[in-house]
């Protein structure tokens, strides 16, 4: 019996070991932060109607899908942008709160609130292009129209 108590202890402290280990890398934390820089230049960038800086969180690729009551609608990154530029898109100071990021390797998915004149919750999925975490579909909820 003592000697499965002794087999438990170092299982134990080799577990505790490889926490502090996984913690102290800051791997999950520092693509957390990243992530939640990306969402914000997305939301700051169509906010402050700052084509750029939107568009720096966007993979080339993306899609963005969005349910009004009078259908689906879908903007590519491009279509965004022209949006953004001319007016048709962002420009209101909007309250944001990140609900949840859930990563697994290079893949993400986030829920994205942001609260203006409308509200939109953003179902935002990310990956991590190159080393750098982008954008690649956003979908989205709209109330308040």
């Amino acid at each position: 019996m003592r000697k499965n108590v002794a087999w438990l202890g170092r299982v134990a402290m080799t577990a505790s070991a490889l926490v502090v280990a996984i913690v102290a890398s800051g791997a999950p934390q520092d693509d957390r932060a990243a992530i939640e820089s990306v969402l914000t230049d997305l939301a700051q960038g169509q906010d402050q109607q700052d084509v750029d800086r939107m568009l720096s969180s966007l993979h080339p690729d993306s899609a963005q899908f969005v349910q009004l009551p009078s259908g689906l609608v879908t903007f590519d990154r491009d279509t965004q942008a022209a949006g953004v530029r001319a007016g048709q898109l962002g420009g209101d100071d909007r309250e944001m709160t990140i609900h949840s990021v859930d990563i697994t390797g290079n893949a993400a998915m986030a829920k994205l609130e942001l609260v203006g004149r409308l509200t939109f919750v953003h179902y935002v999925g990310l990956m991590k292009v190159e080393g750098r975490w982008q954008i690649m579909s956003v979908v989205t909820s709209v109330s308040g129209l």
